[in-house]
């Protein structure tokens, strides 16, 4: 399924994409985790992403664009971009396999998480996730009152808390304050216990930072169980139970930095979504160069939205940029004046003048057919009154 777009007779446009909701880490509707799942031919503005995301009000929204034999996927919740979603590639891994190419096997995501290798198991999905390394910690003030029950212990792993409860039956009878939740220094809490029944360990995610007040069955939470639970049981291959009100089991397996998780999907819905019809209008161009004026670029773009990002480097830039397709970015002079400087995935490259030293522009890691242009190089241009947006760089695995 591709993008469809129609063409009136005054040059309005009508685009409307395809969408699945597949219930994942479920053997039957309505259990399990509901997720969207969209192809598209390319991704749309990273507002107008979140907009459907929000729209859609479901736990999480993949958006996929075909990338030779794999495929490009990023994940929003209602309210952010999430580095990494479990059960979101789940069900993004049984549309590939069972709607767009029927019969097909094996599947690679590529994502801010790096690559995801996701392959068919009988009639289960099984995923090839990074582990995430976790620390016992203190735990953070309010912590235990929030979850109005006194953790055992508590670990970080960067993305959550993980309280470790005394019991199976404590895991499902917990009643957070959201709010409260809501306040702490990570982006959600996770808690867990050794099960008393069919399967090795039990667990609820709480999220409501993100928009989601109890996420249903968490794949990216169990990417720090998995490796928990299995040092603490002295095996590798576990069976996992989130207890949420839906409920999910997951099948994990650890293998060293790796966690391959495993579960079944059910379609629910199959349908498109329609974007409204617009005029078509043609984007303005703006020149812009670094201080010293050796480099000097163009881009076209009609600045839908403009963004800051957290990661390391952004927040000592602290650029605000907007981001521009490869096709709508020319270089004009000063190549040769370029410095560029990769790190941590060595995806997205930095450009900087080796004169003056200033930061014109980027190439996108999520993203790396568009190029994030830093606004403040551009020419006699004015960035009041269009809406920026905070992108959460410093959670990408």
């Amino acid at each position: 399924m591709e993008t469809a777009r129609q063409f009136s007779a005054q040059g309005a446009i009508t685009i409307t994409f395809p969408i699945f909701q597949v219930d994942a880490f479920a053997t039957r509707l309505f259990a399990g985790n509901p997720a969207a799942v969209m192809p598209m031919d390319a991704f749309p503005p990273d507002a107008t992403l979140q907009s459907i995301a929000a729209e859609n009000n479901l736990p999480e929204t993949a958006f996929l664009v075909r990338d030779g034999d794999d495929y490009r996927i990023r994940w929003f919740t209602p309210m952010v971009e999430v580095p990494l979603c479990g059960h979101a590639t789940l069900a993004s891994a049984a549309v590939v396999m069972e709607r767009l190419q029927r019969g097909r096997t094996h599947v690679v995501f590529h994502s801010a998480s790096g690559p995801l290798s996701v392959r068919r198991v009988g009639d289960d999905y099984a995923m090839d996730f990074p582990a995430r390394r976790f620390a016992r910690v203190e735990p953070p003030t309010g912590l235990a009152a929030a979850l109005g029950v006194e953790p055992v212990d508590v670990f970080d792993d960067a993305a959550n808390y993980t309280a470790l409860l005394s019991s199976a039956d404590e895991v499902r009878h917990v009643t957070p304050d959201l709010a409260a939740i809501a306040r702490l220094d990570r982006g959600g809490v996770v808690v867990t216990a050794r099960s008393d029944a069919d399967v090795d360990f039990v667990s609820r995610y709480f999220a409501p930072a993100k928009g989601i007040p109890e996420d249903p069955v968490t794949g990216g939470a169990h990417c720090m169980l998995a490796p928990f639970w299995a040092e603490r049981l002295g095996k590798t291959e576990l069976r996992a139970f989130q207890a949420s009100r839906r409920g999910g089991i997951i099948v994990c397996r650890v293998a060293g930095d790796r966690v391959e998780l495993q579960g079944a999907c059910v379609f629910y819905l199959e349908g498109r979504v329609e974007l409204g019809t617009r005029t078509r209008e043609r984007p303005e161009f703006h020149d812009g160069r670094c201080h010293c004026g050796a480099v000097r670029f163009r881009i076209a773009s009609d600045f839908p939205e403009l963004t800051t990002c957290d990661c390391s480097i952004c927040r000592r830039k602290n650029a605000l940029m907007v981001k521009v397709h490869e096709s709508r970015f020319e270089l004009l002079s000063g190549e040769d004046q370029l410095s560029s400087y990769r790190f941590h995935t060595h995806t997205a490259t930095h450009y900087f003048c080796r004169v003056c030293g200033i930061y014109p522009f980027h190439r996108k890691r999520v993203t790396p057919d568009h190029y994030g242009v830093n606004v403040y190089c551009l020419e006699d241009f004015d960035p009041a009154g269009i809406p920026v947006r905070a992108t959460c760089g410093a959670d990408m695995a």
